[in-house]
């Protein structure tokens, strides 16, 4: 298999731009001029040529040979989609025509069992890919793999494919399967919440609950005021309009920045127990173990829903399966959480994704649906430190001249979890010392403590 990199030139001169999806058969390539390439190994691209029914006999003729393979480019803003593979569906006209190509593919005669199916927007045309004989998938589970990124399932099993796919309304997946000769009418019409079934469910005394303030932070205060508090204060005003859930929120930006520290006082301030998935509380170098400790804690999240789960370095566990170097048992874990996030939702989780790597995130991860709102959050400055503070501080008694002004500029370029450390340990230091008030004395203690015990636990990493 030919392995392509950014700046690869092919024989017909095009630049590639992007690897979009590899596997062992072919690879989908995004190259200049809003234009996609799909290349072929020989073998694939012999059985091709010699598929019945003259079906592909044209199409065949565009491919041009490089290397070991060849490869065909498309017309500019027309997609080549891989159905197991990726990229999916983004909207209502990409699903409907490649269930109609699905269609006529099925109308030549009965299918045997395939590795996955190529999409070409540009002719409507979907061409058979077949070269091992493992992994193999029938028609109905290759439309149900396009229909829920990737994830095996059958297109028969509606109920599931809805649930899966919860980036678009029921209707125009009904509507899909019905394009794919698939019997709908027997899906169970999904029960409608009521207001008192919405209120009941929730831990939090809504009438007593006022806005969420985030010291520092006001673009981010203003964000889970009005997209999650809003939600728990309105809750039966919202169902009215259909929407029963929070949707899910992705927070990247860089180690330290306080994304973590954010969503915890979030949690403590709708006073919702609080789940983290994380390296510590997942990994195992067992495989399909990883997998399983994921879906015990989403499983632990629902049950005590509504609840907040924090998926901590995402991309440690759903960088995109679209990377060869990736091997089964990561793909296990993407489709474990692709499986979890819309139930997680759906069941009154609020569900927060960290990450300091958003570009090597599962796409499938990131659409719509999944999670809705993807927001950056940079480091804190020293307004926001001195802010924090200034709020921690309100809660204590303290002496008049602290200087907030150079406790500020130590705790620069720190999470904000320590800066929170540091005056609760100034008020423990301050009790120890028989002292009414904290003073700088304490906070300057306490960042003291702070510092040594960063530098401990770096030895202990060290020596691991």
């Amino acid at each position: 298999m030919a392995n392509f990199k950014r700046g690869d030139k092919l024989t017909t001169g095009e630049i590639v731009l992007e690897v979009i999806s590899s596997c062992e058969a072919f690879t989908i390539l995004k190259v200049e001029k809003k234009r996609n390439a799909l290349y072929l190994k020989n073998e694939i691209y012999n059985e091709l040529i010699n598929y019945p029914n003259d079906y592909l006999k044209s199409f065949i003729g565009k491919f041009i040979k490089y290397k070991n393979g060849y490869y065909f480019i498309s017309k500019p803003d027309n997609g080549i989609y891989s159905v197991v593979n990726g990229p999916y569906a983004n909207n209502l006209d990409e699903l409907m025509s490649l269930c109609i190509a699905a269609r006529k593919l099925n109308l030549k005669g009965s299918l045997d069992k395939l590795n996955d199916l190529i999409y070409f927007e540009e002719f409507d045309l979907l061409i058979p890919i077949k070269f091992k004989d493992v992994n193999l998938l029938d028609f109905n589970y290759l439309m149900g793999a396009w229909l829920a990124d990737g994830l095996k399932v059958s297109a028969k099993d509606v109920e599931k494919v809805c649930m899966l796919n919860n980036w678009l309304d029921e209707k125009y997946i009904l509507a899909a399967l019905k394009s794919l000769n698939i019997d709908v009418n027997n899906i169970k019409e999904k029960k409608k919440t009521t207001e008192a079934q919405i209120l009941t469910k929730s831990n939090v005394d809504v009438t007593k609950l006022g806005d969420f303030e985030l010291p520092g932070r006001e673009k981010l205060t203003k964000y889970f005021n009005e997209q999650i508090i809003d939600f728990v204060k309105n809750m039966a005003k919202y169902a009215k309009m259909g929407i029963t859930s929070v949707p899910a929120t992705l927070l990247y930006g860089q180690p330290g920045c306080g994304k973590t520290y954010a969503v915890e006082k979030l949690a403590e301030f709708l006073k919702l127990p609080c789940f983290e998935i994380n390296s510590s509380s997942v990994a195992s170098p067992y495989i399909h173990d990883t997998s399983k400790k994921i879906a015990e804690v989403f499983d632990k999240a629902i049950k005590a829903a509504p609840s907040v789960l924090i998926i901590d370095e995402m991309e440690s566990y759903v960088s995109s399966r679209a990377n060869t170097g990736n091997g089964i048992h990561h793909i296990e874990e993407v489709d474990e959480f692709l499986r979890n996030i819309p139930r997680a939702i759906n069941a009154k989780v609020i569900v927060f994704g960290m990450t300091n790597m958003i570009d090597a995130i599962d796409p499938a991860i990131l659409r719509k649906g999944r999670f809705d709102f993807i927001e950056e959050v940079g480091m804190p400055n020293k307004q926001e430190i001195t802010a924090v503070l200034e709020n921690s501080l309100m809660k204590i008694p303290i002496e008049e001249n602290i200087n907030l002004n150079k406790l500020s500029e130590e705790l620069l370029n720190r999470p904000l979890s320590d800066v929170s450390y540091v005056v609760r340990q100034a008020a423990r230091i301050a009790v120890r010392e028989n002292d009414e008030k904290v003073s700088d004395k304490h906070l300057f203690k306490a960042l003291s403590e702070l510092e040594k015990n960063k530098k401990a636990e770096n030895k202990r990493r060290i020596g691991f």
